[in-house]
């Protein structure tokens, strides 16, 4: 079979999980710190400056209060202050070191600030106080990928699938991984249970296309090329793609409907950018096929 230009996988953006808002253990007695209140008033109502300036007048009445330290930490999370933020959270593990929620989200400042050894060593203590926090295990595969630890990354990678469905994101991760890797029908896999659990994501069944084609799977390629161009029917490259899919099995086969179906997908690219002379000479140069 005539070997085809394999589509470019879709290199996914690193996301690591977001933080969660820290939840304050309040005493139900006693009065209430009025900077407190205001604080949380103006961080629900989305006004993080006033909930900001709130939280820090406490701490500088009460350098150590939990709540107000909580507080901060979710409000700077919230702007995009990570480094701040970090240091907040740090503060907090001082005072509550088995905090998991304030780990948790420390660890993810780190990573968002590229302090990788630093986020990997927080999301591993999270792990071994539970080795089935997804989120944890899910962000520490983000790290060890950035870190280029593929290997490391695969498995816990292959530990987040194990463990829950509800992360398509995560067999993407896995997809591109296994790319890196040379694991062609892993990937392939990878990117199939991806595209299946969130369908209507063109990048998922882009790289299923890719990585079926890498590993052989031509029967799959095409379908989910021909996914590719239902969920983004004006894109001409996804069209020119699938016409050179079918036209590679074609040249294998010498089956006249993957020659027609090639033609068809190339005239559908032509036809929406007829700007591609290349496409446009490799359709002229193509069999025309026999009459029915």
């Amino acid at each position: 079979m005539q070997a085809v230009e394999a589509a470019r996988v879709s290199v996914a953006a690193q996301e690591f999980l977001p933080p969660q808002r820290l939840a304050a253990s309040r005493s139900a007695s006693g009065p209430l710190d009025a900077d407190l209140v205001e604080g949380d008033a103006a961080l629900a109502a989305g006004n993080l400056s006033g909930a900001e300036a709130a939280f820090r007048r406490l701490l500088e009445r009460r350098p150590k209060d939990y709540d107000a330290l909580c507080g901060l930490a979710t409000t700077l999370t919230a702007g995009g202050h990570n480094l701040p933020a970090m240091l907040a959270y740090q503060r907090i593990l001082a005072l509550r070191k088995d905090d998991h929620t304030a780990r948790f989200n420390l660890a993810v400042a780190m990573s968002r600030l590229g302090r990788f050894d630093e986020a990997e060593q927080e999301f591993i203590t999270l792990l071994k106080q539970n080795a089935d926090d997804v989120r944890a295990r899910y962000n520490l595969a983000m790290v060890l990928a950035a870190h280029g630890k593929l290997d490391d990354a695969r498995y816990h990678l292959k530990g987040v699938v194990s463990r829950t469905d509800s992360l398509p994101s995560a067999y993407a991760i896995l997809g591109q991984v296994l790319i890196d890797l040379g694991d062609d029908e892993g990937a392939m896999e990878a990117y199939g249970k991806a595209a299946a659990l969130q369908g209507d994501n063109v990048d998922n069944w882009k790289n299923y296309a890719a990585a079926a084609q890498a590993a052989g799977s031509y029967g799959r390629a095409i379908l989910a090329a021909t996914r590719v161009t239902k969920l983004n029917s004006s894109d001409p490259a996804a069209w020119a793609y699938l016409g050179d899919l079918h036209m590679a099995v074609y040249e294998s086969t010498q089956k006249e409907h993957f020659l027609r179906q090639a033609r068809e997908a190339w005239m559908r690219s032509l036809s929406l950018n007829p700007e591609q002379e290349p496409l446009r000479a490799k359709l002229r140069a193509a069999p025309r096929p026999k009459e029915p």
